[in-house]
């Protein structure tokens, strides 16, 4: 009985909620849509300056063409793709027995377009920043 608590406590503490992290980084990206303009020269497009590749990862992780590249003007459609590709890294991840990442690397994991590569230390430290005020407003 005490392994199971145990067990069910450990899977509760490393549970990700992936539609509070969107949200996060939605501010994190454009604080929530204010500063909604096209980053990288135009290649960063929308409330969570979304890729074309990002799309593309998107659909891959779907199975399906689910997006286009116009739903990253909207700001429904994008949430929907962070969702996807946050969902589908994760997954890949457990895929190949890999420990499943933590939050902040999944939050990482959306700037630099991969669990494999490093995020910058101010992006995280903006995300966690984002965090706790999203999270003072609950």
């Amino acid at each position: 009985m005490k392994l199971i608590l145990l067990t069910l406590m450990a899977l509760n503490a490393s549970a990700i909620n992936i539609h509070e992290m969107t949200k996060i980084l939605c501010h994190v990206e454009s604080d929530n849509g204010a500063n909604k303009k096209d980053g990288d020269s135009g290649r960063a497009v929308g409330i969570l300056q979304i890729w074309k590749i990002t799309v593309d990862q998107a659909n891959k992780y779907a199975g399906y063409e689910k997006f286009t590249y116009e739903d990253r003007k909207n700001d429904l459609q994008s949430k929907l793709i962070c969702i996807q590709v946050l969902s589908g890294r994760i997954n890949h991840e457990r895929k190949y027995n890999r420990k499943m990442p933590i939050e902040i690397d999944l939050a990482g994991s959306w700037r630099s377009g991969s669990l494999r590569k490093k995020s910058p230390k101010w992006y995280l430290d903006r995300y966690e920043m984002k965090k706790k005020k999203y999270r003072k407003l609950k």
